[in-house]
């Protein structure tokens, strides 16, 4: 049989009417401080642990920026395979069929084709080109006397 006190309001309730808003809140913050200073902190086992969440927070991040460093690295000479070349510079011109003329830093002219294994857009290329932004270009040389062949323009 619960008892209920003189207001009619049972016993799991009186908590939160003797305790309103801040103050509830406010109770529920020093309590969980609590919590986590007697069992957490304890003296003896602060500096330990703290070591070991730097530890593992630390061969966390190196270990994510070793794989992120390696995959941008080999992608995309892993996605075409061998002979696989890369030039950077600017678009001058593109031509009928997304075929682009690209001016590299020592003044030279490239002239390439987009094929099916071409990953570019049109827009992107164009955009290249109004700003005259550096663009890195992935392409095989077919042989000799033929135009490169572009794999990836970005």
């Amino acid at each position: 049989m619960a008892l209920t006190p003189p207001g009619g309001v049972e016993d799991g309730e009186t908590f939160w009417l003797i305790f309103r808003g801040s103050d509830a809140k406010e109770l529920c913050r020093y309590i969980l401080l609590y919590i986590f200073l007697f069992t957490f902190l304890d003296s003896r086992m602060i500096y330990p642990r703290i070591a070991a969440v730097i530890c593992v927070l630390l061969l966390i991040a190196s270990l994510s920026l070793l794989c992120i460093s390696a995959t941008t690295l080999t992608r995309p000479f892993s996605a075409y395979g061998s002979g696989v070349q890369h030039v950077d510079g600017e678009i001058v011109a593109i031509g009928p069929g997304m075929d682009f003329v690209l001016e590299t830093a020592d003044q030279r002219y490239m002239h390439f084709e987009c094929s099916g294994l071409c990953q570019a857009s049109l827009g992107h290329m164009l955009r290249h080109l109004h700003e005259h932004a550096k663009t890195d270009v992935y392409y095989l040389v077919p042989g000799p006397g033929k135009n490169l062949l572009a794999l990836s323009v970005d």
